[in-house]
């Protein structure tokens, strides 16, 4: 950054904080209820990202000091457009959507004492171009696994599970409702085209063909439960707090669609640690270990059953057709990653060097893992997830 583009940055920067300390100092007090006017509010840290920043400022009073972060968009060079899942949310809804499913996550997950174990984000204000919203002090799970220490990771990945399947269960209004058999045949045939024309043929198009079919036949015919989605659910928006307590931050909640779609893209992240810095790169073993713990914490039930012994909130058996579905979705999502993976090489060329790590599996060598798992699923042949 040039010396007068960085002045121009500080100088926008110190605007932005002052104005943004008066409103604190107006409206702290109807957060955080037991504060004294007064307190003295500070900046503890600022975080740019590619299309919002994040900053928070400390409230420190005497008694009890807390903390709010303060998260705007930014204006951002969209890269080329490509095949997705989710909703492409603009610059000028994106943080609506966010705070919608934070109000809602708030809702479905409940007080502590009805949820222990899992925490959500207060939502204070919204902004004009962004969100006042809680601080948590705790770290990520893809620290926590990189450090291999402290709350066992295993079992915030249950709690992760728990948290996902209360949030999938969240009563609230979307613009959009996915998972009928036509969309998802066109959404296998949008990723195909899409990657054999960036990429060239892949090798694998009756593999893929075959599953596309399979499932939108099966969806056809009995159709899939569907959950508001999380649109992100992954390590990095996992935060495990020092007593346990799992948060999960960051969901859009633009959408309700098959319930299993979050639980193959947390599912992939685990298995991502060669193209993702922030996380470590885990044997095949491991990660089918924390995939286990995260589907047995969703199975775990949220609230009590009704009378017919069905579960009120989705939930998946894994077996038959449930267990070919999860793999299939999984197929689905790993097809989306590669999109993406590819979209933002050739939008920001240092990050595949940048990345990579030499000899470990591509997303490539992940969808065809997968697929192999889909196969075996289809022909009901029983694969034990190692523990």
């Amino acid at each position: 950054m040039c010396q007068s583009a960085w002045s121009q940055y500080i100088f926008s920067f110190m605007a932005e904080r002052e104005t943004t300390i008066d409103m604190i100092e107006r409206s702290y007090s109807s957060w955080f209820s037991d504060l004294d006017p007064g307190a003295a509010i500070s900046t503890e840290w600022r975080s740019d990202r590619a299309q919002s920043s994040l900053t928070r400022y400390l409230i420190d009073d005497s008694k009890a000091p807390r903390s709010v972060i303060i998260k705007r968009n930014l204006l951002h060079e969209s890269p080329p457009d490509r095949p997705r899942l989710g909703l492409r949310s603009g610059f000028e809804n994106k943080h609506l959507l966010e705070a919608d499913a934070l109000e809602a996550a708030c809702r479905a997950i409940g007080p502590a004492d009805q949820a222990p174990g899992l925490g959500t984000v207060r939502l204070f204000e919204r902004l004009d171009d962004g969100l006042v919203i809680e601080a948590i002090n705790a770290s990520n799970l893809g620290q926590r696994m990189k450090q291999r220490h402290g709350f066992g990771v295993d079992r915030a990945v249950c709690l992760a599970g728990q948290w996902l399947r209360r949030f999938h269960g969240a009563a609230l209004d979307t613009p959009e409702v996915r998972g009928d058999g036509p969309s998802i045949a066109a959404a296998f045939t949008d990723f195909q085209e899409f990657l054999e024309s960036e990429l060239g043929s892949m090798g694998l198009t009756s593999r893929l063909s075959d599953v596309a079919d399979r499932l939108a036949s099966e969806v056809e015919r009995n159709p899939p439960k569907l959950g508001l989605g999380h649109g992100d659910f992954a390590p990095r928006n996992v935060l495990v707090s020092h007593d346990g307590t799992v948060t999960i931050i960051d969901p859009l909640g633009c959408q309700r669609c098959p319930i299993e779609e979050d639980l193959a893209y947390f599912a992939l992240s685990l298995r991502r640690g060669a193209l993702v810095p922030w996380l470590p790169v885990l044997s095949p073993r491991q990660a089918d270990h924390l995939e286990n713990a995260l589907l047995l914490g969703y199975r775990a039930p949220g609230r009590a059953d009704t009378a017919d012994g069905e579960s009120d909130q989705p939930g998946l058996g894994f077996t038959g057709l449930d267990r070919f579905r999860y793999e299939a979705f999984g197929v689905l999502v790993t097809l989306d990653a590669m999109a993406a993976d590819h979209v933002r090489g050739s939008h920001h060329e240092s990050l595949p060097r940048r990345v990579l790590r030499r000899g470990l599996p591509s997303t490539r060598d992940l969808l065809v893992d997968r697929l192999a798992r889909t196969e075996c699923a289809a022909q009901n042949i029983p694969r034990r997830l190692e523990r």
